[in-house]
């Protein structure tokens, strides 16, 4: 079993992300007889990666720039359906979602998951070929009526690569990331892992896994007895000092160029495996709604 112990309040928040998370999925976890330990067992975070962002992305579904893609789809349909009736307000609206599609689905960081989701299908090129349909002095919609129909079927094909399961999960993935995650998690420059502006690894799910899953599960089975430094957050014993608490917002800072910041300008500030993969469910412990 891992434990993971009660503390300020960052630990107890992310304590409390953990469960959220391992709870949306019905797996178990217990605590010690006195309430201030959390034991999970290996055999539960074997997954986790996925459940991580599986728990972001069906909490907060409906606010994600995915969701407002995929969701067209239904629209588009009727709108197929019934092209005889198509009107000035539909257009409006047709627009406004090819403006919407354009912006996101043209974001570096989208682009960068497209590979995950179908290779089968140039989605980048499709999204360059959407063109928005605007009526000339004495135009009707009936005139337009053959592009207004092109630009539907472009933009069902678009939208039906967006709700595939793996669209789902990798742009869902990124939406939560910079909409919720980073909310308690450093990101951009100053970000590791899935949270920085320019990750090592493009796959969200298994930059997760290799930088926070696979160290905590090493780092449990390693023998600590000549372990000479401590956990700056749980004390427990750790090898070297290259962990810091940048990953948590607003918490550390970068201690190559801020040295006289620590005492004697010898840092002490980090953290273990434990507490790296516990903090990472920090953003987890709190509910969002809009900018609150």
């Amino acid at each position: 079993m891992i434990e993971f112990k009660m503390g300020d309040w960052r630990t107890n928040a992310s304590l409390l992300g953990l469960m959220n998370i391992l709870d949306h999925v019905g797996k178990e976890y217990v605590f010690s007889q006195d309430g201030q330990i959390l034991k999970v067992s290996k055999e539960v975070l074997e997954g986790f990666e996925i459940d991580y962002f599986k728990y972001f992305i069906d909490t907060y579904e409906k606010h994600l720039p995915w969701y407002r893609i995929a969701s067209y789809n239904e629209k588009i349909k009727k709108y197929l359906s019934k092209l005889n009736e198509f009107s000035e307000e539909n257009l409006k609206d047709l627009n406004k979602q090819i403006d919407l599609v354009k912006d996101y689905m043209r974001r570096p960081n989208y682009i960068k998951v497209y590979e995950f989701i179908d290779q089968n299908i140039d989605i980048v090129e499709k999204v360059k070929e959407l063109k928005k349909i605007n009526l000339k002095k004495k135009e009707n919609v009936i005139d337009k009526i053959i592009d207004i129909e092109n630009e539907l079927r472009l933009l069902k094909e678009i939208t039906d690569f967006v709700n595939t399961d793996k669209a789902r999960d990798y742009m869902g993935a990124k939406g939560v990331i910079f909409s919720y995650i980073n909310r308690g998690l450093s990101s951009g420059r100053s970000g590791i892992s899935f949270l920085s502006q320019k990750p090592k690894i493009n796959d969200i799910f298994i930059d997760y896994k290799e930088y926070f899953l696979d160290t905590l599960l090493k780092y449990n089975e390693e023998n600590k007895d000549k372990y000479k430094y401590n956990c700056f957050s749980c004390n427990n014993p750790i090898n070297n000092l290259k962990i810091n608490m940048n990953l948590v917002k607003d918490t550390g800072f970068d201690q190559t160029r801020k040295s006289s910041y620590i005492w004697n300008h010898e840092s002490d500030f980090a953290i273990c495996n434990e507490c790296l993969f516990l903090y990472s469910c920090l953003s987890a412990g709190f509910y969002y709604s809009l900018n609150e």
